[in-house]
């Protein structure tokens, strides 16, 4: 009879090292500021999940004493043949293949939170925090309050038009108003803004800055059949710039070199880790003091992350139903 004592304890212990380091992890993050319940909750509930995936590769991992051989040979007296090569295959593809494995995946909202100077689930908090930070003299009610009329007013458009792009393309409703916010008490002069489709976000921006009476929105897509959301008043502060499919990273560079230094930039066109990364790294080095880079679809690969880490900014996120939204600020002009 076989003995599968060994076999018991090891698991055991295995599954008890997983929980305290998910429980370590949590309590790092409850204590994280900008932090609220839920979306501690929602990190502790991702942290848990991770911890199925990682319980194959602890016996490989922790190989300090031992050599590899050792490690190997022992594993296979303890757990037989079948497991000892399923765990060794899996440790070798992770270590061969992470980074282009990490390049794909999807940020976990645990990840988001470990690397942001805020995470939240209430675009009017992180509005306010904005606007107090930058000292602004219009009111969140007004700004609120105005939002609604024009989100009235863009349901109508959306009801009565048949629209090329699906809905989703669009940013949600929170990231709506904190984009409303934001251009509306930064005023930005020149502000550049990658993927209109239907134009839902243009239609916020544009408005804004109608709003204001200052500014100028600069955006770039694929095809001139854009905005169809846009009216002709809405038109007024806008120049769209088709990119040349054939060379589309050229095409790009000469509209940034073409324009004054930006104010605000937002991304919100091809996702893919490396567009997002060519898009973010170019449009950070035409980024004025203090200027504002932002992007809807966070999660959606780690370039965001990568560029505020490697610019040594700290993004906030707004984490919403399907996208999280984030932005980060650029350190104004010192005065010396």
């Amino acid at each position: 009879m076989i003995d599968t004592l060994p076999r018991v304890r090891f698991h055991r212990r295995r599954k008890q090292v997983n929980e305290e380091s998910t429980v370590l992890k949590t309590q790092r993050l409850e204590l994280s500021p900008g932090l609220g319940a839920d979306a501690t909750l929602k990190v502790r509930e991702d942290l848990r999940g991770s911890t199925k995936t990682n319980q194959l590769a602890t016996p490989i991992n922790a190989f300090t004493q031992r050599s590899l051989l050792d490690k190997v040979w022992s594993n296979m007296h303890e757990h037989g043949l079948r497991e000892t090569v399923e765990v060794s295959a899996m440790w070798i593809t992770e270590r061969l293949l992470s980074s282009t494995v990490r390049r794909h995946s999807r940020v976990p909202l645990s990840v988001l939170a470990g690397s942001a100077k805020s995470v939240s689930l209430c675009a009017e908090e992180m509005a306010q925090t904005y606007l107090i930070s930058i000292g602004a003299k219009i009111a969140l009610s007004q700004i609120k309050s105005e939002f609604e009329s024009l989100s009235a007013e863009l349901a109508v458009r959306y009801e009565h038009q048949e629209l090329p792009y699906p809905g989703y393309y669009a940013v949600e409703q929170g990231s709506s108003l904190l984009l409303y916010a934001l251009v509306r008490s930064l005023r930005p002069k020149i502000m550049l803004e990658t993927g209109v489709a239907n134009g839902h976000s243009s239609f916020f921006i544009l408005n804004a800055m109608r709003a204001s009476d200052y500014g100028m929105l600069h955006s770039t897509d694929c095809s001139i059949e854009v905005g169809s959301l846009l009216a002709d008043k809405d038109r007024e502060k806008w120049r769209l710039h088709v990119l040349d499919l054939h060379n589309l990273k050229k095409s790009f560079r000469e509209v940034l070199k073409d324009l004054p230094p930006l104010d605000l930039f937002l991304h919100d066109s091809d996702h893919t880790n490396a567009w997002q990364s060519f898009e973010l790294q170019a449009a950070l080095k035409r980024l004025a003091p203090g200027g504002i880079v932002a992007s809807d679809d966070c999660d959606s690969c780690y370039a965001f992350l990568d560029v505020c880490r490697s610019a040594g900014l700290q993004p906030a996120f707004l984490v919403e139903r399907s996208k999280v939204f984030g932005l980060a600020c650029t350190p104004p002009l010192s005065a010396g």
